[in-house]
């Protein structure tokens, strides 16, 4: 066995071992161009050198991972972090270590490259012994027709299919709207328009004041120009029966990062089903960067209050301070308000997982999630 830091000439093996990799667990005419075709289908940027190949002892390459090393910017701050994702051996090769041995050269790239953490989708358990953890919170809003009695309507409000002419507007109320932009002009239409996935333009009369994308009877992303447009847009699309059909009893599901307060605030009070569900798995490399990068994400629009708590972390005691501007992670000799015995355990507390804990803190918990179309 040896593993290869791939090229761009090695695209399509990186697809082939990819799509025989997934293929005996996904349905008929699954391919990693239709399902990824930000990262597999684009035609402006070759992605093969983000990939690690697994070859065996008859150089045949039987394993794939890909590990795309990006950063978040928040207050001129810059934090590195990657995206794991197509971590795939070919059926006949598994349990022979290739798959641990990707994963290695994937913590070995990170390391080197100093990110601050790692994120990835996938099953818990599979990734549980590479030290990700599903940690961070996503909300889950559900209507249903019957609601559009409750809801306000405008009648100038309309849905309209994508075309092409419409994307530099709609860009641009995406940029708006993210507290970080990870896709260009090209991914945000490639990852939101493909045959999985279908964007559509909100109308106010002629003026485009939104959008969302919707891919099986979940609406992955939605941004409006103002939060006046979100009520009659929801009412809207229960209203449109292309969009909402009888056999999925009219209902349709918002997923909504938290990140999104003033949407999320909205939703709140106009849904009936609300859930939380956690969609991601999260290995920390540099715990002081993260949670500051959390404060700092949380209060990007000066509404976090300022806070002094000291928390027991892996047997060291802490003090999280942040005066509303300036945060400060100090080793410390106050008495703790509570004691985690790892860093994701206190992660998992200051993101919102375990509520049990809510009640002991002021400042905890914060929102940290990566919209759908932005995993990898």
């Amino acid at each position: 066995m040896f593993i290869k830091k791939c090229e761009e000439s090695d695209f399509q093996t990186i697809i082939k071992i990819a799509d025989k990799a997934f293929k005996p667990e996904r349905a008929a005419g699954f391919s990693f161009k239709k399902s990824k075709p930000q990262i597999y289908n684009n035609p402006n940027k070759n992605y093969a050198d983000i990939h690690f190949l697994a070859y065996n002892e008859k150089n045949q390459p039987v394993a794939v991972v890909g590990n795309l090393i990006d950063k978040i910017t928040v207050n001129k701050n810059s934090y590195k972090f990657s995206r794991l994702g197509t971590v795939g051996t070919i059926p006949d090769y598994r349990g022979q270590s290739y798959m641990k041995s990707l994963m290695t050269a994937a913590n070995q790239e990170d390391l080197e490259n100093e990110v601050v953490f790692s994120v990835l989708t996938g099953n818990r358990e599979r990734y549980n012994h590479y030290k990700y953890e599903r940690i961070g919170l996503t909300a889950n809003y559900e209507f249903n027709k019957n609601q559009t009695k409750y809801l306000k309507q405008n009648q100038n409000i309309s849905i309209k299919p994508f075309k092409e002419e419409y994307l530099e507007t709609i860009y641009n109320i995406y940029r708006k709207n993210e507290l970080f932009v990870l896709r260009d002009i090209f991914e945000f239409k490639l990852s939101l328009n493909n045959s999985h996935t279908k964007l559509y333009v909100i109308c106010d009369s002629d003026k485009i004041v939104g959008y969302f994308a919707l891919k099986n009877r979940s609406i992955i992303e939605f941004n409006v120009i103002s939060s006046k447009y979100i009520e009659p847009t929801i009412c809207q699309i229960l209203l449109d029966e292309k969009l909402t059909t009888k056999e999925h009893n009219y209902t349709i599901k918002f997923i909504e990062t938290l990140l999104h307060k003033h949407n999320c605030y909205i939703f709140d009070k106009l849904a009936d089903f609300k859930t939380l569900s956690e969609h991601m798995c999260l290995k920390i490399y540099n715990f002081e960067k993260f949670v500051e990068m959390i404060v700092y994400l949380n209060n990007l629009e000066n509404l976090l209050k300022s806070f002094s708590e000291t928390y027991e972390v892996e047997g060291q005691v802490y003090t999280f301070d942040f005066d509303g501007k300036i945060f400060k992670m100090l080793k410390s000799k106050k008495q703790p308000l509570c004691s985690f015995e790892t860093k994701e355990e206190f992660v998992r507390f200051m993101l919102g997982n375990e509520l049990l804990y809510n009640n002991i803190s002021e400042a905890f918990p914060l929102a940290f999630d990566i919209n759908i179309a932005d995993r990898f």
